[in-house]
């Protein structure tokens, strides 16, 4: 008889579902842009519709989001093709918001979604610690306090997870056992906790959960090298911090070697230049009163320094090691449990995960060289292909403050990159809360451009308008809109999301959080998850009054 042959395996194993929803709490420095950029890619092949940076405080644009789905559920057939991305990101101050409020929520719409036969999914992506912290150091500190003297923020994951600031290091008190608690309850009621560590088998894992048809991003394949870097750092992020610091592993010590050679170079020139960025201090000056304490030869200091090379020199890697382990005290538990768990799910996904990541790799390269091919096309064909036109002072604007206004043929733009051309009413404004207007944020995170469908998304009025008073005072409803996909390359009608309801039928918006409300605390009573994560964040105090939900900022 002929040999049997081996059934192909797929990277997507299943067709595009009806009804899907998906929030992605999005912690910085965890490769969570990435999986942005893979969200993003099924909204511009109308996909999925796609939220990007909705704040992680329950406040208005939250509410937003919630009251958008909780409409449809209430909607007959309003859950026919509702497939919705939302990345919850940003927002940090001195009160665990999230906790308290936003993750309540999105158990009680988790829970009102599966009821009616809609997928719904809580996921996440958790970094180990010490590379967490050193990329959260990169990115917002480096010139500021070097390596060699910088102390990080207690915890810097896991506040963020709860919606903590990581920024004001002098201030940065270490978390309690109650809030490590809460936030492994808070893992717990979590769908998917992913690893950066091994982040194409999160996505594989996330294509199945929840129905995604393009979960690969541009991928350069690795040599050799950084292949066996990659293992290794795989090999030692599964171990204990008394661990690595007794026996350190060289390709630690040599990325802490590397990473303090650069933020010394970065502060020698920050003192040499005057610098000044966002300190309050005297130019030049090392800014430990911001991003401190800094750990200096006399002592542990919030004062305004200036950077000594040969001090910092005399620094050793081993020295920042045991430095930076000594701030992860509820970070590295959660982060080990957490690991622990997603290589359960591996081992259960069974031998196939590894060929389906393999063929995810594969498709992230072709996206790359399709990425490239398109860098070198003339932005006039690109738009003229799209029906788009590029404007010397593009504009858009939201919340009633200075508009977003940008020169479009500036050469450090690349419209392609930002999937300018597919998005009508798109802006890359830095302030995230004035990016929803459009399908997606224009930032340069997103190419190539699919130029397979023009997006549009229509408000029933502005999200980002800080105008608490209309709701609370007045009988507004809150925001609504509605995102539309007209096709680029063949006639084809445009293809739209549920439609808002009409400003007469609309729904005041303290109505209908009143109602939620009511609903939201029957829920807590009889759900045993939302019972526990109520029990575990019962020492973070209510704030006395909601009017948080009504505000943007």
């Amino acid at each position: 008889p002929a040999p049997a042959t081996a059934t192909p395996v797929a990277l997507v194993q299943q067709p595009l579902p009806n009804c899907s929803v998906l929030f992605f709490h999005h912690l910085e420095k965890t490769a969570g842009t990435t999986l942005r950029s893979v969200l993003q890619r099924h909204a511009q092949l109308g996909l999925f519709d796609f939220v990007s940076f909705v704040n992680r405080y329950n406040k208005v644009q939250f509410q937003m989001v919630t009251h958008r789905v909780d409409e449809a559920l209430r909607t007959p057939g309003g859950l026919s093709g509702l497939r919705l991305a939302v990345e919850i990101h940003i927002g940090g101050g001195g009160y665990e918001q999230f906790l308290k409020y936003t993750l309540p929520d999105l158990l009680l719409l988790r829970s009102k979604l599966r009821a009616a036969g809609c997928r719904c999914n809580l996921v996440t992506l958790l970094r180990h610690p010490l590379l967490q912290h050193l990329s959260w150091h990169r990115h917002f500190v480096n010139e500021r306090v070097p390596l060699c003297f910088w102390n990080s923020p207690h915890d810097c994951q896991s506040r963020m997870s709860m919606a903590l600031a990581c920024h004001g290091g002098p201030s940065v008190r270490p978390l309690t056992r109650d809030h490590r608690t809460a936030v492994q309850a808070m893992w717990d009621a979590f769908d998917l906790v992913g690893m950066t560590e091994h982040f194409d088998s999160f996505l594989v894992l996330l294509a199945d959960l929840a129905g995604l048809q393009r979960p690969f991003y541009r991928i350069q394949l690795g040599t050799a090298e950084t292949t066996a870097a990659r293992e290794a750092t795989r090999r030692w992020s599964a171990r204990t911090c008394a661990s690595l610091t007794a026996d350190p592993p060289q390709a630690l010590l040599e990325y802490i070697r590397k990473r303090m050679a650069a933020t010394a170079k970065a502060a020698a020139g920050f003192r040499a230049r005057k610098g000044k960025g966002d300190s309050r201090g005297p130019a030049g000056m090392m800014d430990c009163a911001g991003y401190g304490p800094c750990e200096l030869p006399a002592g542990s200091t919030t004062q305004y320094s200036w950077f000594e090379r040969d001090q910092c020199d005399a620094v050793t890697a081993e020295a920042v090691l045991s430095r930076l382990c000594g701030r992860i005290a509820s970070d590295e538990p959660l982060y080990l449990t957490a690991r622990e768990r997603f290589e359960q799910r591996r081992r259960a996904a069974g031998a196939s995960l590894p060929q389906r990541v393999e063929l995810l790799r594969a498709e992230g390269a072709a996206l790359e060289e399709r990425a490239m091919r398109q860098q070198a096309e003339r932005p006039s064909d690109l738009a003229a292909a799209a029906g788009a036109r590029l404007k010397r002072a593009y504009r858009m604007s939201s919340g009633g403050g200075v508009p977003w206004v940008v020169d479009e043929h500036a050469s450090w733009y690349k419209p392609h990159e930002r999937a300018r051309y597919s998005c009508v009413n798109c802006s890359g404004d830095v302030v995230p809360e004035k990016d929803l207007v459009g399908c997606w944020p224009l930032w340069p995170q997103f190419g190539p451009d699919e130029l397979e469908f023009r997006c549009v998304r229509r408000w029933t009025s502005d999200p980002g308008e800080q105008a608490p008073h209309k709701y609370m005072q007045g009988r507004a409803p809150l925001p609504c809109w509605r995102t539309c996909w007209t096709p680029l390359k063949s006639p084809g009608a445009e293809r739209c999301t549920a439609a808002c309801p009409s400003a007469e039928s609309a729904e005041p918006a303290v109505e209908w959080r009143a109602r939620w409300d009511a609903e939201l605390h029957s829920f807590k009573e009889r759900d045993g998850t939302a019972r526990d994560v109520e029990r575990a964040t019962g020492f973070i105090r209510r704030l006395p009054n909601s009017d948080f939900f009504w505000s943007v900022y």
